[in-house]
This record gives structure tokens, sequence and C-alpha cells, in this order.
């Protein structure tokens, strides 16, 4: 029986750690440790579900604001999570875009500013979700901005559960920690199971899309700087949310088309 308990409040544990490492939401009462934060990473599609669940409530019952709701739900996601993954997609351009070597590239990274690349790429993203919401209808909305959050929150643990930290040190450093490959494994059921449950087959054909992203991803940046950072972790997840809502995008064109009848 102590043995459960101890399962139960650490688990409960690594849960607070990710919902306060990934938002601003408290966790009352909870104290940071770093061990928590090593095993938080299955927390982590919960975590996209609360912001999810957030953003869902927010499109179901604010449909009267017309073209301002999905302003409002490209920007909302951004207030909850503290803008780090659009910081970290910005780093990521200003890098990968400056044709430097690996190490000139890393550097670049850890600046605190952000060059034409960086102001470029949240431009393009942001600009691109927003586009993608109002093209939908009422009832596909919702759903997307809830499911884009739960990939976003599932593609980054399968990006860090394949890369490697190649830096010496970091705040990102905790997370790449514990690389259990059965995370992958979770967190990808975890997003088929959403867009199935959402959509049918046709949803877990969009969560495929972003687990393919997600592996895609790893790559790139393997190719690029030999692993990954915290800033390609913070891109990984605003890009994964991005694919899943032009994923969800494509099947209300299908869907308004009959294509499914």
């Amino acid at each position: 029986m102590k043995r459960i308990w101890t399962i139960i409040t650490d688990g409960f544990k690594a849960f607070c750690a990710a919902l306060t490492n990934l938002t601003v939401i408290p966790a009352p009462g909870y104290r940071f440790r770093e061990i928590d934060l090593e095993r938080s990473k299955p927390f982590f599609p919960f975590v996209g579900l609360a912001v999810g669940g957030i953003l869902y409530l927010a499109g179901y019952f604010l449909p009267g604001l017309g073209a301002v709701l999905p302003a409002l739900l490209v920007i909302l996601p951004v207030l909850l999570t503290r803008g780090f993954h659009l910081d970290g997609l910005a780093d990521t351009a200003d890098a990968f875009m400056s044709s430097r070597g690996r190490d000139r590239m890393l550097e670049i990274m850890r600046d605190s500013h952000i060059g034409t690349m960086g102001v470029f790429a949240i431009t393009a993203v942001l600009g691109l979700q927003f586009t993608v919401l109002i093209g939908l209808t009422q009832y596909f909305l919702p759903l997307t901005v809830l499911f884009a959050a739960i990939c976003g929150r599932s593609a980054i643990v399968i990006y860090i559960c394949l890369s490697r930290y190649v830096r010496q040190e970091g705040g990102a450093a905790l997370v790449f920690k514990r690389r259990s490959r059965l995370n992958i494994l979770w967190c990808s059921l975890f997003m088929l199971a959403a867009g199935y449950g959402l959509l049918a087959w046709p949803g877990a054909a969009a969560a495929l899309a972003v687990i393919v992203f997600a592996f895609g991803w790893h790559f790139y940046t393997r190719r690029k700087i030999g692993g990954g950072t915290g800033d390609t972790v913070g891109a990984c997840e605003i890009l994964s949310e991005t694919v899943a809502m032009l994923a969800f995008f494509v099947l209300h064109f299908l869907e308004r088309t009959d294509y499914f009848q």
C-alpha cells in the first residue's frame, strides 16, 4: 500500500512539474524538484489537454466574436505558455537560417535578441494559424484548437525522447534525461486516440501527420546541430500545433465537399 501511495504522489508531483514548466497555471502547494521535471514527460499530453480544454471552451462559448475569436485563440496559448515556444521558434529560425556552422548556430540560439528570420518565423506561423482558424466552421474551430494543443505537447515528448541534448548545460537539460522510448509510444497513442475521438479515422490520420512531423523534426535538427536544445523543443511544439491545425483544415475542406459521405 505504501508503494502504491508513493507512485501516486510521485506521479502527481511530476504532473505539477509539467504543468508549471509548460504553462503559467500554478500548482498550489507544489515545490519544484528537479527529479519531478525529469519524470514529467509522460504528463505533457495531459497539460496539452488542459490548455486545449480552455481553448475549446473559449471557441465553443464565444462564437459571437466573429473574426476576433480566431485571433483570441491564437493569442491565448501564448499567454498560457509564457510564449516559450515562440521564443524557441524565433531563436531556431535565426540560427538555422544563418548558414553558419554548428557552434555558431548554438551561440545564436543563446542570444536573447531576435533577428530578422526569427521575426519572420513568428509572424508566418501565427499568421498561418489565424488564417486556418478563420476558415473553419463553428463546429470545427473548438475541435481544432483542442487537438492542436494536445498534439503540440505530445509531439515534443517524441522529439525529446528521440534526440540528445547538445549543450553541456542548460535549463532544458533536465527534460532530456530519462528518455524512455515507451514515452514515444505513449504520446503517439495519446494523439491517435485524441484524433480518433474527435473525428474518427480522419482525425487519427491527422494525428499520424503530427507524429511523422515530430520524427522529421528530430532528423532535421540532428543534421543541423547534432541533436536538440530547449529552443528546438519550443519550435517543435508550435510547429506541431500548426501541422495539426492544417491537418484539421484539410479534413474540414473534405467534409464540406462531402468527401466522407
